[in-house]
């Protein structure tokens, strides 16, 4: 599989250095006209967000998958609260029609706080640890001189319980690829196939995907990377925005401490993924300041913590977290409108 997904990035690496026609030079050339690489209507990007998320009480229950624990450790447990803190940079690098390079920066730190660690391992093990993901993002757009065009996102990041002394080890190391080929047949509908390399369902999976944004009418608009997420959004007007969400999240931490119990496994690994539905709205308050609320409920995946990178070999533990409530409270900087248009332009 790991094969496949080169095969597909090389293809369109190679498609984005070829994409150009040739041209006949005894003739007089015509302007080229690249492909637009966005839909009529799409909310402005964000420069700058930083986002608080709470999920408030929930329960967990934990089953022994190892038999190396005697008694095995089958509990049940309440977890009050897993918080989050949240903050991203994006940066355009080249900003040209024939070409558009964007670099994203990414910082995420979460807590669990549990009513009762001490009854399993893997709830001392996560009682009031940072588990921190710091990242980049690299995403190429080449517009051919057709209505087509390419998208190449890549991601690495570290995940874990690291501190500043094991930040560097590779084994905190997480990364994806998403190569895919889009087709825009007018202002209003663009749609793409492609592929993923990522954690999004708690474990390294290969999957395809495939692309919609659609605008119904002035209104009412369709952003969808399926089988990641759909999105519908409702436009008051430029400067505010309603959504409804259904997206897979999924994670994988690798986990270095120091619970006694676990002393004899070399690998753990924290694997997560969950399936989220929620409404949110988004605001201009003044000039760049925007500010954003969701909210919404979270239905369990997966759960498992395993000595492996993989989600489903060596599963030490494998838990079932309930149905439960979360939300989010963001702010962003939004370049203002007449600086977006002008970089808009090229894309």
């Amino acid at each position: 599989m790991h094969r496949l997904l080169f095969v597909l990035v090389f293809l369109t690496g190679y498609s984005i250095s070829n994409s150009a026609l040739a041209q006949d030079p005894g003739k007089a050339r015509p302007k080229k006209v690249y492909c637009k690489c966005t839909v009529n209507g799409l909310p402005r990007g964000k420069f700058l967000s930083l986002t608080y998320g709470f999920h408030p009480q929930y329960s967990i229950t934990t089953t022994d998958k190892s038999g190396n624990f005697n008694p095995p450790y089958n509990t049940r447990s309440i977890i009050k609260n897993n918080a989050h803190i949240e903050a991203k940079l994006k940066v355009p690098i080249i900003n040209k029609p024939y070409l558009s390079i964007i670099a994203g920066f990414r910082y995420n730190k979460e807590q669990y706080k549990f009513s009762q660690p001490a009854i399993n391992p893997l709830y001392r093990s996560l009682e009031d640890r940072d588990l921190r993901s710091i990242g980049v993002t690299l995403t190429i757009l080449k517009p051919m001189l057709s209505n087509k065009f390419w998208i190449l996102r890549l991601a690495g990041n570290f995940n874990g319980d690291y501190n500043s002394k094991t930040v560097s080890k590779t084994n905190y190391l997480k990364f994806s690829v998403s190569p895919a080929l889009a087709w825009r047949k007018n202002d209003d509908f663009i749609y793409a196939l492609g592929a993923t390399y990522s954690y999004s369902f708690g474990r390294p999976l290969i999957f395809p995907t495939f692309g919609v944004n659609y605008n119904f009418n002035n209104r009412w608009s369709l952003e969808s990377i399926l089988p990641l997420f759909v999105k519908f959004r409702y436009g008051f007007n430029e400067n505010f925005f309603w959504y409804n969400n259904l997206e897979v999240d999924g994670s994988s931490y690798r986990l270095d401490n120091t619970e006694a119990s676990l002393s004899a496994y070399q690998s753990l690994h924290l694997h997560t993924s969950s399936l989220k539905y929620s409404t949110s709205l988004e605001r201009q308050l003044v000039g760049w300041v925007w500010a954003g609320v969701q909210f919404g409920g979270i239905h369990n995946l997966s759960y498992n913590l395993t000595n492996s990178s993989s989600g489903r070999k060596d599963v030490i533990f494998k838990s079932r977290l309930r149905e439960s409530f979360f939300g989010t409270i963001s702010i962003y900087l939004v370049p203002p409108k007449k600086l977006y248009r002008k970089v808009a332009e090229n894309l």
